[in-house]
């Protein structure tokens, strides 16, 4: 994590794919929630992480 986040100091664009939303929250500035290979949604975490029918998709909650 220290070093993503010297290389994201630095300037470094760096793309992350992973499902454990602790660590995509802590060093993320933006999000972008894919499903099945479809952008659904591209934003800051509180943006993403606050939409309930993103959330629903994520849990699995509901068929997409």
């Amino acid at each position: 994590m220290a070093l993503l986040r010297s290389e994201v100091r630095r300037g470094i664009t760096i793309c992350i794919i992973e499902h454990n939303l602790e660590i995509v929250v802590s060093i993320s500035d933006r999000i972008s929630f894919l499903d099945q290979g479809r952008l659904l949604a591209d934003g800051e975490p509180e943006e993403i992480l606050g939409n309930p029918e993103l959330s629903s998709i994520y849990f699995g909650e509901r068929n997409s």
